[in-house]
């Protein structure tokens, strides 16, 4: 059946939500002031996911999917004091991603990384974590600069971990 052929619809938040995307006949939004997300995790070397509470900003959004061609109602599942504490805004989306590529991709083109974006900077122990991480890899040398393993891995549209692993083959001539 059409979904769209039914009289109510209600839009329960997520990310999709907070897109472009319009439903016509949309009134009512459910806020749960959560969000599920990933972050890089620069002990473990991976993304892990995780789930926090929304930011007053995301959520002052969300109704705004249901209202766009009428008042739309958003009903948030906190109490006013819980909305009052809630962050004010999402911490930056860079600062939630794997930084080793950005930093590789940087030395391997003669680039200090982060130099003038201190915006994008996502702390110390993340950055060295990730330089030690690239020179573990053999992408970067004990000065920090990009090694021929290291540039050829960063022209790679691959994962850090199989870019290394097909730089590798590639120096030592056994990729087929």
């Amino acid at each position: 059946t059409n979904w769209m052929e039914y009289p109510r619809k209600v839009v329960l938040t997520t990310p999709i939500a907070e897109t472009a995307l319009t439903i016509n006949g949309a009134m009512f939004c459910i806020d749960s002031m959560t969000k599920h997300a990933h972050r890089w995790d620069a002990l473990c070397r991976c993304d892990v996911a995780y789930s926090s509470e929304t930011s007053q900003f995301t959520s002052q959004q969300r109704p705004g999917r249901v209202g766009r061609r009428g008042p739309g109602i958003c009903i948030r599942l906190c109490t006013p004091g819980e909305y009052s504490r809630s962050p004010l805004a999402d911490e930056p989306s860079v600062h939630a991603d794997d930084p080793r590529p950005y930093i590789l991709s940087c030395l391997s083109r003669g680039i200090e990384p982060y130099a003038g974006c201190w915006y994008l900077y996502p702390g110390e122990p993340v950055v060295a974590a990730a330089y030690a991480d690239l020179a573990l890899m053999g992408a970067i040398d004990t000065q920090g600069l990009a090694t021929d393993k290291g540039w050829l891995m960063s022209r790679l549209s691959l994962p850090l971990d199989a870019s290394a692993l097909i730089a590798e083959a590639a120096i030592r001539g056994v990729l087929l």
